[in-house]
């Protein structure tokens, strides 16, 4: 598939998922957000270790960049010229998350078959989905829990103009979340993969993964994506949002339309003040 033409975009950068080994950087990152036309748009690689600090964003930060669709058939799929990378503002957690989940708003779908039969029709690989029930959060041992050679060699490419870093380290577990979706019409009860890299880091952290059951007041959403061209999803992030500001009736936030208008007028992305 050709690659498109590049152009700079604004992009609000809601997914960051751990690094895995990459022929060209050595190692990069899978991203994802929206765009200032309200479209989904996956970035992949990104050598996000390797980026200078002021170019570092924050999930929740807007950045401008230069991107093109990359040849991946994947219609939310682009590439970016890391050097051109500016941050900009950061969407607040203010009033319920209500900035948020209006960026959010358009794009949940109602179970992960939904998702699935639009990225069989060649629509869309990336959606937003409300589990009814989040039945267990499951971890399980690596079958491979040290890098493969290939990607030892891989890791171990040091960029002519790029610092030192720590080595990345192989995460020696899974993680996953077994649900159901909030769709009467799914009876299936899915297990998918969480690549989030904050799961990764709180693995690395605490060298123990401890849950906690999800109060009345809370409600898990997940951002799900295909991998590669298969047609398997995994979640992509992770959002722990307060329940009471959902209009189940819509399952659009009450207080996320007029705030969605407001953000739909946005034409420039500012620069974070260093």
């Amino acid at each position: 598939m050709p690659t498109g033409p590049w152009e700079k975009r604004q992009v609000l950068m809601v997914v960051k998922a751990y690094p895995n080994p990459e022929d060209e950087y050595g190692e990069a990152c899978c991203t994802a957000g929206v765009d200032d036309d309200d479209n989904w748009i996956r970035i992949w690689p990104i050598p996000f270790r390797d980026l200078r600090p002021d170019q570092k964003f924050k999930k929740w930060q807007w950045i401008t960049a230069t991107v093109r669709k990359s040849n991946d058939p994947r219609p939310e799929s682009h590439e970016l010229q890391p050097d051109t990378i500016v941050l900009g503002d950061v969407v607040d957690t203010k009033r319920a998350w209500t900035k948020r989940l209006a960026v959010l708003a358009p794009h949940y779908v109602k179970s992960v078959e939904e998702l699935q039969e639009m990225q069989k029709n060649g629509a869309q690989t990336m959606g937003t989905i409300r589990p009814r029930e989040v039945l267990a959060f499951v971890i399980e041992e690596r079958d491979d829990p040290n890098w493969k050679a290939v990607q030892a060699a891989q890791l171990n490419q040091q960029g002519l103009f790029t610092a030192p870093k720590l080595a990345l380290e192989r995460i020696p577990y899974k993680f996953s979340y077994r649900f159901t979706c909030d769709d009467d019409k799914c009876k299936t009860i899915h297990k998918l993969q969480i690549l989030d890299w904050e799961v990764a880091e709180a693995y690395r952290s605490w060298r123990e993964v401890r849950t906690r059951r999800l109060g009345s007041r809370d409600a898990l959403e997940v951002l799900a994506g295909a991998s590669g061209q298969g047609p398997h999803l995994q979640f992509r992030q992770l959002h722990q949002i307060p329940r009471q500001i959902w209009d189940r009736r819509n399952r659009v936030p009450t207080k996320a339309r007029a705030t969605r208008r407001q953000l739909s007028e946005r034409t420039t992305c500012q620069p974070a003040k260093i």
